[in-house]
């Protein structure tokens, strides 16, 4: 298989490498999470994986690793020597990552076949083990643009430019297969991240009439419902059971939608446009930028009852960009670098400074 056109949607910038020093990596499986390790909303277009004692994330293809006692990143790579440049080298990870059973995986879309890659988690081991397929479009050829998901042994990815535009590739298996065929258009897209709630997929879809259309899909079977219309729906933040959770950009609002019931709530509504809103267990984080309403970029934090504790002000090039298990993690713009971090455990204490995290080298 030829690819002759390809675009991995993932928020990159220019990044110069430079050597760095090893890092040693526990590859025990006791060391593993559940599979809790997979792409995340929060992320917004990056990689991030956590597993009991590392953090690890993608950046122009290449993937870092960093201990989550004493935050630094490194690459992910113990060959003697390696200039980290391109992908002989073991942190070498393409178009995206995720974790599954102990192994991360990469997807590949250089070379005559675009593959997935598994390898251990110090970086070692690369091999292939499922093709990546790609339809053809229109004009009969393949290619287009593609956004890959992993969640729990399965990786989800569309293709844009083809009527058939979302598949699901079984790593169990090896299998791929249409999801919501049918239902999409060419001129469809889909407006934010996938998100999943046992067996069922929720996305929500952008017509060409520019209304979004929110749909379940039922995984093992491929059957798609359509649930309803909304006139303005920008940020899936969470699913729990039959609640859907997300912030409504246009309006300020966090909002609840109820996916057996049909029915739509808001649950707070802000006196300032714009942000955007990333949910996890214990807290919702809005971001704002300059340009927003709001007039200073910054990140305001609520519990999920939607009660304000505080706001951080992010001065200068700082960037909120990951939510682990145990603290936030920011990044300096345009670079990109993890330079601060944040405990979990100091929200709302009055004490929520930002950590310098240590620099053992640097990506310029």
């Amino acid at each position: 298989m030829k690819l002759k056109k390809y675009f991995c949607v993932i928020l990159i910038v220019v990044l110069f490498l430079s050597a760095c020093q090893s890092m040693p990596v526990n590859t025990s499986p006791d060391s593993e999470l559940p599979d809790l390790s997979f792409y995340r909303q929060q992320d917004r277009g990056e990689f991030f994986i956590e597993t009991a004692d590392y953090y690890y994330y993608l950046y122009n293809k290449m993937i870092y690793v960093s201990a989550k006692d004493n935050p630094a990143f490194y690459f992910l790579c113990s060959k003697p020597d390696c200039p980290h440049g391109g992908k002989d080298c073991n942190a070498y990870g393409g178009c995206a990552i995720g974790y599954w059973n102990g192994h991360l995986y990469s997807a590949l879309l250089e070379g005559e076949t675009p593959s997935v890659v598994q390898m251990d988690l110090d970086g070692s081991n690369h091999k292939e083990v499922a093709e990546i397929v790609l339809p053809l479009d229109a004009n009969g050829s393949e290619g287009g643009s593609y956004t890959f998901y992993f969640h729990n042994g399965g990786i989800f990815y569309d293709v844009r430019n083809t009527s058939d535009f979302l598949f699901y590739l079984d790593l169990k298996t090896g299998e791929t297969k249409p999801l919501l065929k049918g239902v999409l258009g060419t001129s469809d897209w889909l407006s934010s991240d996938l998100r999943f709630s046992g067996e069922k997929l929720i996305l929500s879809i952008q017509g060409k009439n520019g209304i979004d259309t929110l749909y379940t899909c039922d995984i093992p079977s491929g059957e798609a419902n359509k649930v309803e219309n909304f006139s303005s729906f920008r940020w899936i933040g969470s699913v729990e059971g039959d609640m859907l959770y997300y912030y409504d950009k246009d309006r300020a609002a966090f909002c609840e939608y109820n996916l057996t019931a049909k029915e739509k709530k808001i649950a707070l509504q802000l006196d300032y446009s714009g942000g955007a809103a990333y949910y996890d267990s214990e807290y919702i984080y809005l971001r704002t930028w300059d340009d927003e309403d709001s007039g200073k970029k910054g990140l305001s934090i609520f519990d999920r009852n939607y009660q304000f504790i505080q706001r951080i002000e992010l001065q200068g090039n700082l960037d909120f960009r990951y939510d682990a298990q145990d603290k936030l993690i920011f990044t300096d713009l345009p670079s990109q670098k993890a330079t601060k971090y944040l405990p979990k455990s100091a929200i709302g204490t009055g004490e929520a400074e930002l950590l310098p995290m240590e620099d053992p080298y640097s990506y310029r």
